[in-house]
């Protein structure tokens, strides 16, 4: 899902994985082509992707950095499971919106936006670890195992400074386990 220019699917074809990719964008899929055994251009909140993929079952389905772009995860990751082989996973990555810095921010009075990162202008959703859990049991789906990227206060593209904040806030804020959680990853069956 997402492909792109295919980064992730170079590694997995390395790993001997047949790749089928996904991506919205036409422009940028041409030089994942290598590691493909086929793409689908397509948008994943558009019923006609799902007709393209009738009758085909997957051992595995990345959502890598997807779900906060679409206008409805929650049918995305309905239908996507509906391909999965029954031993198959969901493997999801999303943004930690609870981010520290987003907080900060927050409390600051600005949210910025930006071209990448926690507060990617493209994004539609926003995920916390609890509304990532939500979603996921919504969609019919079990989650087997939680990773996180972290990345430490005052660390991101978001750039709010030590020096803006009274260590009272600071301290309430990183009481929350997942202040300092970038990214989750989840792996669901």
């Amino acid at each position: 899902a997402g492909c792109a220019s295919g980064h992730v699917s170079e590694m997995l074809h390395a790993q001997g994985c047949r790749v089928v990719g996904v991506e919205i964008d036409s422009t940028v899929v041409q030089p994942a082509m290598q590691w493909l055994e086929r793409a689908i251009v397509g948008d994943f909140d558009d019923k006609k992707l799902w007709i393209e993929l009738e009758g085909e079952f997957f051992d595995a389905i990345l959502f890598g950095d997807v779900l906060e772009h679409l206008k409805d995860p929650l049918t995305a990751l309905r239908e996507s499971a509906k391909h999965l082989h029954p031993s198959g996973m969901v493997v999801i990555s999303v943004p930690n919106i609870a981010h520290a810095d987003v907080k900060l921010a927050l409390i600051q009075g600005t949210f910025p936006y930006g071209e990448s990162g926690l507060l990617d202008r493209t994004h539609i959703y926003f995920f916390t670890k609890e509304g990532l859990m939500d979603l996921v049991k919504e969609a019919g789906l079990i989650t087997t195992e939680i990773r996180r990227v972290t990345v430490p206060v005052f660390g991101t593209e978001i750039g709010v400074q030590p020096g803006e904040v009274s260590g009272e806030i600071l301290a309430a804020i990183l009481k929350d386990r997942e202040s300092e959680t970038y990214q989750f990853i989840i792996k669901a069956v």
